[in-house]
């Protein structure tokens, strides 16, 4: 009898709950019949609310999903197949953690703005065009391909740790510095791209035939293996990936290359093979890479700065076989030898540092104005074969002097902090 009494009173209140709306006939037919917990051929918010078992479209011919914000404890959501599906908005639907849409060939618009406990997405072969993902700071994992969008950007989804983008169309990806991304996966893109994953955590880069022209990978520290060949990649820069330990970026049409990073010897393979445009990569230790990175074409060199002009026999001292007098493309040239330096304007920046390096040329003495006391700098200094010849770290200074003691030539000064790395070709008169 008290059992009786307690079910009469529970199915009276959800009753007395107001109804929600569900106007497409082929969702209302799908979902009451799970939910209806009465059997009242109607559902209440109470009874939506307290539906956790999965909602699965697939199939549908319904046009809208209206109602299905309601559905605030559903935990699982797919939609495969339902042709007359235009948007999927489950943006309400607050304990959502997986959701995967599949071949949907009107489903134009899906909205997960604010799902904190959404983990995994799965939205491929639809002609989406718009996706709302703002505040999805819990997903994990988002997988996107053979769909319509131009534009992604993930920086809010604080949580991401794997990024799959295959057969798309997209013109810009941003990451923005997310701490827990592992991989990122590129590949199929249909128009030529620009790919920003600056200061993230990425290990993993797989670009195979991405059309990603541009990458922006400026603090990318913990980057282990760049896999992008056949990408139309015109100019790139690994000078702050310091981890890397594989880069394959044959069949491109790269005309910039920077990988020195203070530790080439931990990469294990380098291939640049089919990269016409390409003649100078800057690198580390000359000889060693030329030694070691045999992967390239011939009219490809490895050298320290690739702004540097030759018209002469040698590089000076630092090189044997040359003058010691450099020339020197602006600034103060009283010199007369065979070899000539361009250090007009040269600065290569990764980071928000913005350092100035001078007198520059100079007779020995050099002086970096780093703009701003840094908790630490360090300063190192390599000659034309990539021997270290001065480094030193300095704690809350703004400003360092440093002495050039070895042969006239080509330096180039690093400057290390934590806001970023600033890299300077310096000429010993």
């Amino acid at each position: 009898m008290l059992f009786s009494l307690t079910l009469f009173f529970m199915l009276s209140a959800f009753t007395s709950q107001a109804q929600i709306s569900i106007p497409d006939a082929d969702f209302r037919n799908y979902i009451v019949p799970k939910a209806d917990l009465n059997s009242d051929n109607q559902l209440s918010q109470a009874e939506a609310a307290a539906y956790s078992g999965v909602i699965d479209l697939s199939g549908l011919n319904c046009s809208n999903v209206i109602g299905i914000e309601y559905f605030t404890s559903v935990n699982v959501i797919f939609c495969t197949g339902a042709p007359n599906l235009t948007a999927l908005d489950v943006s309400g639907c607050s304990a959502l953690r997986y959701l995967r849409c599949n071949g949907n060939s009107s489903l134009t618009s899906v909205d997960i703005a604010g799902l904190n406990n959404l983990m995994w997405v799965v939205i491929s072969n639809n002609p989406v065009a718009n996706l709302n993902l703002t505040g999805t700071t819990g997903m994990t994992s988002l997988y996107l391909e053979s769909n319509l969008l131009t534009t992604l950007d993930v920086s809010s989804c604080t949580s991401l740790e794997r990024l799959t983008l295959r057969n798309g169309v997209f013109s810009t990806v941003k990451t923005g510095p997310l701490t827990n991304l592992e991989s990122v996966e590129c590949t199929g893109n249909q128009v030529p791209a620009i790919l920003n994953l600056g200061g993230s955590s990425v290990e993993l880069i797989f670009g195979h035939n991405s059309n990603i022209q541009t990458m922006n990978l400026s603090n990318c520290t913990r980057l282990r293996q760049l896999y992008c060949p056949n990408s139309n990649m015109k100019s790139l820069s690994l000078s702050s990936c310091y981890a890397l330990e594989l880069v394959q970026l044959n069949d491109n049409d790269l005309t910039t290359l920077r990988v020195r990073n203070g530790n080439n010897t931990a990469i294990s393979y380098f291939n640049i093979v089919n990269n016409p445009n390409l003649t100078c990569v800057e690198v580390d230790n000359p000889s060693y890479s030329t030694g070691r990175w045999t992967l390239k074409d011939a009219g490809a060199s490895y050298a320290l700065g690739c702004n540097l002009v030759s018209t002469g026999g040698g590089l000076g001292n630092p090189l044997g076989g040359g003058p010691v007098g450099p020339k020197v493309v602006g600034g103060n040239t009283n010199n007369t030898a065979g070899t000539t330096y361009d250090v007009t304007g040269f600065s290569s920046v990764e980071g928000g540092i913005n350092a100035q390096v001078f007198p520059n040329p100079t007779n020995g003495t050099v002086t970096v104005d780093l703009g701003t006391a840094y908790k630490n700098a360090v300063v190192e200094v390599t000659n034309a074969v990539g021997q270290t010849v001065y480094n030193k770290t300095f704690t809350n200074a703004q400003r360092a002097e440093l002495n050039l003691d070895g042969a006239a030539g080509m330096y180039m000064v690093t400057v290390r902090t934590e806001a970023g790395n600033q890299t300077f070709k310096v000429v010993k008169q």
